[in-house]
This record gives C-alpha cells, sequence and structure tokens, in this order.
C-alpha cells in the first residue's frame, strides 16, 4: 500500500500513543503525548477505526487506586470513554478502587490522564477553598469583629466553608473536564471495542447508585471553567507545578 500522508499521521499517533512510563517516559512526558495523540485525531479527522485496523490488543485491567470520593468516580466514566475504555468499581466503601478495562494502549493512556487530572483538580480545589475561607472569615469579622474568629464554633463553620467550597469546585471541575472530552468523543465516533463490551458483560458486574448532592454554584462555576480549560490547553501535572503540553 502506498506511504499517504494519511499513513505517516497514523504513524505518528501510534508513536504518540507508544510513549508510556513502562516504555521509559516520564509521567508527564506520557500525558503530554497522549493529548496530543487525542488532539491530532480530532485535527485530521483520524477516526479509532483508521487507528487500530491491526490485531486488537490484549484486553487489560488498570488500576487508579482509591476513588473513594464521588468526583473521582464521575472523572474515572468520563475518561473512560474518552480513550474507548470502559470502567467498574472494586471493593467498597472506604476501599473503592477504579480500574479501567480496554485495550492495553487505551487502558494505560486513560490511567495517565485520569491521573493527571485527578491530582490538578485537587490541587486547584484547596486553593478555591482557601479562598472561600478567607471570604467567610472577612464577612465574619466585619460583623462581628476579629475577635469572634478565635471561637471554636467559628473556626468549624469555617472549615465546612471550606470544605462545602472544595467539593463544589471539584464537581464542576469533573463537568468541565466531560464538556471538553465528551466533545472530542462525538466528534471521532469513539466507541468502546466490541472485544472490551464483551469483557464487561462476562463480568456480571452490579450497579453502584450514586448520592445526590447540592453544590455552592460560584465554587461549581470556577471548577467548570478550570476543567474545561485543562483539557482544551493540555495542563497536567508535572511534578508539583501544573504545565502547558503541546
Amino acid at each position: 500500500m502506498a506511504d499517504t500522508a494519511k499513513d505517516r499521521l497514523i504513524d505518528k499517533i501510534k508513536k504518540l500513543l507508544a510513549v508510556t512510563s513502562e516504555a521509559g517516559a516520564t509521567e508527564a512526558e506520557a500525558v503530554a503525548a497522549a493529548l496530543a495523540a487525542q488532539r491530532l485525531m480530532v485535527a485530521h479527522d483520524i477516526s479509532e477505526r483508521e487507528l487500530w485496523a491491526e490485531v486488537p490488543e490484549v484486553i487489560e485491567e488498570i488500576s487508579v487506586g482509591s476513588v473513594r470520593m464521588d468526583w473521582k468516580k464521575s472523572l474515572l466514566s468520563v475518561v473512560a470513554r474518552s480513550y474507548r475504555c470502559s470502567c467498574y468499581l472494586s471493593g467498597g466503601g472506604k476501599t473503592f478502587q477504579g480500574i479501567f478495562v480496554g485495550r492495553s494502549s487505551d487502558a494505560s493512556a486513560a490511567k495517565l490522564v485520569f491521573d493527571s487530572l485527578a491530582n490538578l483538580g485537587q490541587k486547584l480545589s484547596k486553593k478555591a477553598g482557601e479562598a472561600r475561607k478567607q471570604q467567610a472569615a472577612q464577612a465574619q469579622a466585619d460583623l462581628y469583629g476579629h475577635e469572634s474568629l478565635k471561637e471554636d464554633y467559628v473556626k468549624r463553620w469555617l472549615n465546612q466553608e471550606a470544605a462545602k467550597a472544595r467539593t463544589s469546585f471539584l464537581a464542576g471541575f469533573v463537568s468541565g473536564v466531560a464538556s471538553v472530552l465528551d466533545k472530542q468523543t462525538q466528534e471521532l465516533l469513539v466507541l468502546v471495542p466490541s472485544e472490551v463490551a464483551d469483557y464487561m458483560d462476562n463480568m456480571n458486574l452490579t450497579s453502584h447508585k450514586r448520592r445526590k448532592k447540592s453544590y455552592g454554584r460560584d465554587a461549581y462555576e470556577q471548577g467548570r471553567l478550570e476543567g474545561a480549560a485543562a483539557v482544551a490547553s493540555g495542563r497536567v501535572e508535572d511534578g508539583q507545578n501544573p504545565r502547558l503540553v503541546a
């Protein structure tokens, strides 16, 4: 078959997806490569069927560790469907483990992106919580004086406000991530491979019910904007600092 420009582009995408920690790359390099491959597929209209026309890879289960918090369960699902994977929860209560199921390269890429986004979301949510705490403390001081901030019940209230802001921010963050990744998924007509679907069907999993929660509007919206920007710009965690990846 002739070596066309599209063939060369497909080869480039496959090489990017082959940049993994198992192959010697750093986590930041692997995440950058996975996101770059995703963007190339969108920009040049490369379908999943064209990319993986060869013999299907081995189906693999890859754990991302604890996903006890609801926002991590949601992020697991969002990333899974964007990387042609399925997912499930193993264990229960505080021991819930998130598992990606997919072709080896897909599941590995999904884990890298999940870990990066989860780390970034947690880091940004702490800033949002601290900002809300300072805002509430200022309002308290304006009304009742700075001495009131020393009261134990006021300290507890301020910590609760910070926790609510973090929870709302993270829920919004996942929503923002989903808004961008789901759009790419629809544009690419990304489908879970039939062998992955069959693998999941044979597991006979039970459904997991999630609790309904209400969120603070401002923190949720801030998180939504940050989540969408993180994916659109390719921002990932590199050590202690967020960075932009090409």
